[in-house]
């Protein structure tokens, strides 16, 4: 097969090679080097694999990431004092989360679908009273077990939009409440969506999984991203728990990192 020529500038976006790379945008062009949108830098001559931007790559990534989660989670919840267990994903495409000009948002799809099969997969092994009544209030409302922000929602109108980036950015105390203060209900938002490192200083303590979905950034990137899940847990109560060890699961990167 013959080679293809595209001219592209900065802006463009490489599904009109692939479509497996919608949502990879040009933001950078130099002599001899290409900057895309996720922080990625290809040089001259160097190749780079489409399989990994394909949205069944990323359904494996998200239903290991899931099973990740909830085995941390079951854990943390025997415990004599719970600690609220929260997973962060950091993706490219924000419409593949939010929604795109059809109203499309499929990774938001496919999260909702693989947290409902891993949730009736728990359901049917043994677990206290307490947990199962969580499972089930997660089940009852998948759409609340997940909130996402990105840097477009501070001017988005939208009121269930602000409200998730309020409880991210500026109540991350009621973020790791297992139960709301107000009524008493579960709040069983803990699966959290970004583009890469949120807003500069954020951080939370209970963060024990953290997903790359798509390519790799630059190594600076990958250290603030693994920052947001280094700091020791707090309890239910808000209490530090500084006599263990923690383990943070990244997926995408094959390693484990020690708090």
């Amino acid at each position: 097969m013959g080679r293809k020529f595209y001219n592209l500038q900065v802006g463009d976006s490489l599904s009109v090679i692939n479509s497996e790379l919608k949502g990879l945008i040009i933001a950078g062009i130099g002599s001899n080097f290409v900057e895309f949108s996720n922080g990625q830098e290809k040089r001259v001559g160097e190749e780079f694999t489409v399989d990994i931007f394909s949205n069944s790559y990323q359904e494996q990534m998200v239903r290991l990431a899931i099973q990740r989660h909830f085995e941390t989670e079951r854990a943390n919840f025997d415990r004599p004092c719970k600690i609220k267990t929260l997973a962060l994903f950091f993706i490219d495409n924000i419409d593949s989360y939010r929604g795109d000009e059809n109203g499309t948002a499929w990774l938001c799809s496919i999260f909702e679908q693989l947290l409902l099969d891993r949730i009736e997969y728990e359901l049917l092994q043994p677990c206290s009273p307490e947990y199962r009544a969580y499972l089930d209030a997660s089940k009852a409302d998948a759409f609340a077990c997940h909130a996402g922000y990105f840097a477009k929602d501070n001017s988005d109108s939208d009121d269930s939009i602000a409200e998730e980036v309020d409880e991210i950015l500026h109540n991350k105390k009621k973020l790791l409440f297992i139960k709301n203060e107000e009524d008493g209900s579960f709040n069983t938002c803990r699966f959290l969506f970004s583009k890469w490192t949120l807003k500069e200083g954020w951080d939370n303590p209970n963060v024990f999984t953290i997903v790359k979905l798509r390519s790799s950034g630059s190594d600076n990137s990958k250290i603030q991203e693994v920052g947001r899940g280094l700091r020791l847990p707090v309890d239910e109560f808000g209490n530090r728990i500084s006599n263990e060890e923690f383990m943070l699961g990244l997926n995408c990167w094959q390693y484990m990192a020690i708090r």
